[in-house]
């Protein structure tokens, strides 16, 4: 389906002078219309948009998702430009046509629209529109500043960005670059958590051999940086649970997410809660309205659940000019993210470190079957099942997002609103996570947790379960032999910028 502008209705302040605002707007194809909100590359009556909708709202209106692609339609165009130009003052006239005619004949905004959206569209389109006519790969080529994060490690979805990509500029992909498509999607995905291989990949470009291990170029120079940024003379460890008595009155504390904010909160009431990318506002139905934006320059860090930092993110924090950090984290739960930079810290034995508290469920059950839930219920109140096999089992846990959390709901009223024991209350869409998979919960610590065995599960899942629950532990099933329990999880194969090359 081809829509055309049919009206604007509006147009929004836009940050950006070289886009088109975004706004809403009528589309019609034949005797078809729809409301529409969104950006839009152009907006002359005779171009064509193939685009991906949502549902529409309450009001009627569908969000713009995707622009699938762009035609120029020999039929004759409304007058858009006109009727919308009337409402604006002589200045911002003239620079809404100029613009709109400049977006009309630019090949590389065309293709750059099928491929991003306004709010990831990179900011210099002519130079990234010429390094995508030269490599398209680099779309999802990892640690490029072109990379979709939704194709780096998805073939599929790799082929439908670059196919349009392609084909709105007008080009055919050769087999050649499908070649060297599958080849850089299989070395991601053997490196989606590693940062280094011991085996060398074939015909992938932008690998090196580093500490004698396979790598990328970029994780190399990210893990030289970061030896840079983070010395013995700057840095300090505290491995274990953020302790409340070692924690300064005055410290500012940098979480990656307001989930982690409410960790935080529940086990120390010191310190400045500070994000990089914060919105406080917003922040007070989730019951932590004292997060505030980082700023620069600060004298000293506290990097909080520093286990869960993957190196991109320890990246981002460099940006903030800080002088001195002190990461808190554990070795005896999962990480997160690609590599895994405060166990390459602590092996490292560059830094002071203390040890502080390592919280975790002091009663361990081990039992043959499931138990009763209703009594642990009302015992508990807050339970969370582990399990890597298909369990079905309720305990009133949601999934919700922004950011992903995972929540407990009370018992129901008559109210539109969903009662929480960790929030008030939340109106999203529900969706049960009562059961989930220990390497990927780093959540706020339930009061008591089940893990359910199978083949798969081994000793560690056990111990990591135990560190995220505060009273009891039940074990179901047959467990792994716990003469070989194990307190740290598997090591990944990583470059360690702490060691010489």
């Amino acid at each position: 389906m081809s829509w055309r502008i049919f009206s604007i209705q509006k147009l929004w302040p836009s940050s950006r002078d070289d886009l088109l605002p975004t706004g809403e707007f009528t589309l019609y194809d034949k005797k078809l219309k729809v409301q529409v909100s969104g950006w839009l590359p152009c907006h002359h009556g005779d171009v064509g948009f193939t685009l991906q909708l949502s549902p529409p709202n309450d009001k009627g209106i569908c969000k713009i998702w995707n622009v699938i692609a762009l035609c120029v339609d020999k039929r004759r165009g409304r007058p858009i430009l006109q009727q919308i130009s009337k409402k604006m003052s002589k200045k911002k006239r003239e620079l809404y046509q100029i613009l709109a005619q400049k977006s009309r004949e630019s090949l590389a905004l065309w293709t750059l629209a099928v491929v991003y959206n306004i709010y990831n569209m990179p900011l210099n389109i002519n130079d990234s529109f010429s390094k995508v006519v030269s490599d398209a790969t680099c779309l999802c080529r990892r640690g490029d500043p072109l990379c979709l994060k939704n194709t780096m490690y998805n073939r599929e979805e790799a082929v439908k960005v670059i196919n349009r990509a392609l084909i709105q500029m007008g080009e055919l992909p050769k087999s050649l670059e499908w070649t060297v498509l599958e080849h850089l999607i299989e070395w991601q995905c053997s490196t989606r958590y590693d940062t280094a291989s011991k085996k060398q990949p074939t015909d992938v470009a932008g690998v090196e051999k580093y500490q004698n291990k396979w790598a990328d170029i970029h994780d190399i120079n990210c893990s030289r940086q970061i030896a840079t940024h983070l010395r013995p003379d700057n840095t300090t460890l505290m491995q274990g649970d953020p302790s409340q008595s070692k924690i300064p009155e005055d410290a500012i504390v940098l979480v990656r997410n307001t989930n982690d904010a409410y960790k935080w909160q529940s086990t120390v009431s010191k310190g400045q809660l500070c994000m990089m990318t914060a919105n406080p506002k917003s922040y007070k139905a989730l019951g932590v309205s004292n997060v505030r934006q980082l700023t620069m320059n600060n004298p000293h860090l506290f990097i909080a659940y520093a286990h869960l930092w993957s190196i991109e993110e320890i990246m981002d924090i460099f940006k903030w000019s800080n002088e001195n950090y002190t990461f808190i984290g554990r070795l005896d739960q999962y990480p997160r993210g690609r590599g895994q930079l405060f166990r390459d810290m602590c092996d490292s034995n560059r830094f002071d470190c203390q040890l502080c508290v390592h919280a975790g469920a002091e009663a361990l059950y081990f039992l043959e079957t499931m138990p009763e839930i209703e009594p642990l219920l009302k015992q508990y109140g807050v339970i969370q099942c582990f399990s890597n096999s298909d369990v079905s089992i309720q305990l009133n846990r949601l999934q919700l997002t922004k950011p992903y959390r995972i929540r407990t709901v009370r018992p129901q009223n008559e109210d539109a609103r969903t009662l929480l024991f960790e929030e008030h209350t939340t109106v999203e869409k529900k969706k049960d996570s009562s059961v989930v998979n220990i390497r990927s919960f780093h959540d706020v610590r339930p009061m008591a947790g089940i893990i359910v065995c199978s083949e798969k599960t081994t000793s560690f899942d056990i111990h990591a379960a135990r560190t995220q629950c505060k009273d009891a532990l039940y074990v179901v099933g047959t467990p792994p032999p716990m003469f070989s329990f194990k307190r740290r999880p598997p090591k990944r194969n990583t470059i360690n910028p702490f060691i010489n090359s």
